[in-house]
């Protein structure tokens, strides 16, 4: 089945979905998110909207900084669905943990290095300070991505990877100057680069792709709820 064809199935089921689950009370769910982000905002709106009841969900967003530590949560059942990105549910899955990923937004990295004023070429960041969200995390991987695509190795080059924190307290280190460069999600790209930072590599403009932010859930959740995550992602694809 092609892509349009699956898309259009899907947009037929969220229909049959949502007039069914019209007069039925709305189900209680839990859903972690991993940071703040131009992508998570979605769940926000879709939440504001009311596109969750619209589809006979009642959903409690939680904020779990960070993609190991949300799938913890769906692991001892204080989530039930975990809005992460493709590394995290894949680390989880490669630790022989029985995690699947329903969705992904896009399998194409949007995300850009931004560096400090001072960064104005490759070989500027020779002996930079990277800040990521966690070592092997979503953050870390579009960084290496960039570093690759210019052609830098980071124990060649001397470049070290520091957690900082969710992508926005990353922007925040990168602008005080207690990181040399990270690579940022469009909107806080943006800002950064009105300011004069440097933007280095746009991943978008690069063959980089990877699984990007979507819902993660536990085989054991995905058996016994095949409904449920059928409505959260039908409110998803709405938002």
């Amino acid at each position: 089945m092609n892509n349009f064809a699956s898309s259009l199935l899907m947009s037929l089921l969220c229909l049959m979905s949502s007039a069914a689950n019209a007069a039925a009370g709305p189900a209680r769910i839990n859903i972690g998110v991993a940071s703040v982000s131009s992508s998570a905002l979605s769940l926000w709106v879709a939440e504001e909207q009311r596109l969750f009841v619209k589809y006979g969900i009642d959903p409690q967003l939680i904020l779990i900084r960070g993609g190991p530590t949300l799938v913890a949560s769906l692991l001892t059942g204080e989530i039930q669905a975990a809005f992460t990105s493709g590394v995290s549910v894949l680390g989880a899955a490669a630790q022989g943990i029985d995690v699947k990923m329903l969705t992904s937004i896009s399998s194409r990295v949007s995300w850009k290095l931004i560096a400090s004023p001072r960064i104005k070429k490759t070989a500027d960041l020779r002996g930079a300070r990277f800040g990521v969200q966690s070592i092997v995390g979503s953050t870390w991987m579009y960084a290496m991505l960039a570093l690759e695509e210019l052609g830098l190795e980071p124990r060649r080059d001397n470049i070290s990877f520091l957690p900082i924190g969710d992508p926005v307290t990353i922007g925040h280190a990168l602008e005080a100057g207690r990181i040399d460069a990270a690579v940022l999600d469009p909107a806080l790209s943006r800002r950064l680069a009105s300011k004069g930072f440097t933007q280095l590599v746009d991943l978008a403009k690069t063959d980089a792709s990877f699984p990007g932010l979507g819902l993660g859930v536990t085989r054991a959740y995905l058996d016994q709820q095949p409904a449920t995550l059928e409505k959260i992602v039908c409110a998803r694809r709405s938002a």
